[in-house]
């Protein structure tokens, strides 16, 4: 079975998991990453793809390259928009 989750240790900003889905909202395939700011749960921001065959290759090429670096970017993206709502 292809993994489907990732789990990454940084210095800023602790854990942060990403995983290879589909929305729960729309059904269409993304790469979530969840972390959890100082003050806040656990939060998420998500690359969604079209639910064709082509959005599921890119999902799952998006989920393959990602490493602990791109991880990271992302992460700070959610821990900036979590600085907007204190």
């Amino acid at each position: 079975m292809a993994d489907f989750a990732k789990l990454f240790e940084g210095p800023t900003h602790g854990q942060t998991l990403v995983k290879l889905d589909r929305s729960a909202e729309s059904g269409d395939p993304e790469v979530r990453v969840y972390v959890s700011p100082d003050g806040f749960g656990v939060c998420s921001s998500a690359l969604v793809f079209h639910d064709t065959e082509e959005g599921w290759d890119a999902a799952e090429c998006a989920f393959a390259l990602l490493d602990a670096e791109g991880a990271l970017i992302m992460a700070r993206e959610v821990f900036k928009g979590a600085k907007l709502c204190l």
